[in-house]
């Protein structure tokens, strides 16, 4: 009999390590979680924030999502800064131990910064950009905050220096910084940095995971063209039983872009073209266009498939080959159970649980016919 307690009880300790394993909370010496400490460290050296004059509050997370980057730690969360006369709250979100994005959203008062920014947006992004490559460590960032120092810079315009492409997006309020790495007219997406009238907003980066595969454009503009009018001719599709075939194609107005996508492995990237090619009419299921994806490098078809105006068309039954995809930036998904919930779910469980095993110990002194675990 007292062999089957002690097995009881230690399943319970058993249950009661795996719900403290899963509380998603590395703590501190300072009780706040690493992850947290680690954005506030960003904010600090890179943002310019104050933050020994906030008191902070992790009010999301840390969570850690392993399917997002295909077995490595994706963590985010979101924390509130409060003081007297500003109050903030930061969302974020690592790959490993490497920032991939920070949003800073003002719920009151104005910003509390270490030192006087800039009055001119593109200057404080240059040396928010210098400070981020001593943070980070990452060369490659000198080019870029360089584009921003020395180019002349005016509202809604693009400009390429060397191998850096600069998007520059500006409404007023709102001004964004977009940084692409380009090689033989194709963009590798890098980071974008965002400003709230002369506030920081958002930093997001992608150039830490997506790597590049290979720059080679050896298919031009009109011999990928050629390739998919070739392909088109023997296209063909099911919509409701009826096969679709022997589309006319209005030649004038078709498109082609050079665009980049995942080949060989994820996150590592090669240059594509994407033609579409109009049709002269509205095929059945609303077709009005079929897309013709293939590598720059060799002129390989990816896929071709059908689509509507919208882009949701999806034939049935299609002779296209694998579905198209493309590089998406990383952003925060927020959730709204933070670390006190899960806390307390878990110690609600683990109670439930002790409860049980005294229920069943007690039961079983008063049974002959006590089944074991």
């Amino acid at each position: 009999m007292l062999n089957k307690k002690i097995k009881i009880l230690v399943v319970f300790a058993v249950l009661f390590m795996v719900g403290i394993a899963q509380i998603p909370i590395i703590l501190s010496a300072t009780g706040q979680s690493v992850p947290a400490i680690n954005i506030l460290y960003f904010l600090n050296e890179v943002v310019l924030i104050d933050t020994e004059r906030y008191d902070v509050v992790e009010l999301t997370g840390p969570l850690t999502d392993y399917k997002r980057f295909e077995g490595l730690p994706y963590t985010y969360g979101k924390i509130g800064l409060y003081s007297e006369t500003n109050n903030l709250e930061v969302t974020y979100s690592f790959l490993e131990e490497t920032l991939l994005s920070c949003h800073m959203y003002i719920q009151s008062g104005e910003v509390n910064y270490s030192q006087q920014l800039p009055l001119e947006k593109a200057n404080a992004a240059s040396l928010l950009l210098q400070r981020y490559e001593f943070y980070s460590g990452d060369s490659r960032i000198r080019d870029m905050s360089n584009i921003l120092s020395n180019a002349p810079i005016s509202s809604n315009e693009t400009i390429a220096s060397d191998n850096i492409k600069l998007e520059v997006s500006d409404t007023g309020q709102w001004t964004s910084f977009d940084l692409k790495r380009t090689f033989n007219g194709a963009d590798y997406p890098a980071l974008t940095l965002s400003f709230r009238e002369m506030d920081f907003y958002a930093f997001d980066q992608v150039m830490s995971y997506y790597k590049i595969g290979n720059t080679d454009v050896k298919i031009m503009k009109t011999q990928a063209i050629d390739i998919a009018l070739d392909r088109a001719e023997s296209y063909s599709y099911t919509y409701k039983d009826e096969k679709v075939e022997n589309f006319g194609i209005v030649k004038e107005t078709i498109r082609a872009e050079l665009e980049v996508m995942d080949r060989y492995q994820s996150f590592e990237l090669y240059p594509l073209w994407k033609v579409d090619l109009p049709l002269n009419e509205t095929y059945p299921g609303s077709a009005t266009f079929i897309r013709v994806n293939l590598w720059a490098d060799t002129g390989e078809i990816i896929n071709i498939r059908a689509l509507g105006i919208s882009g949701d068309f999806q034939p049935t039954n299609s002779t296209s080959e694998s579905s198209e995809s493309t590089p998406q930036a990383t952003a925060i998904a927020a959730l709204e159970i933070g670390n006190t919930t899960a806390i307390t779910l878990v110690v609600i469980i683990i109670g439930a649980l002790a409860i049980a095993g005294v229920v069943i110990i007690k039961k079983r002194s008063y049974q002959n016919h006590f089944r074991s675990f």
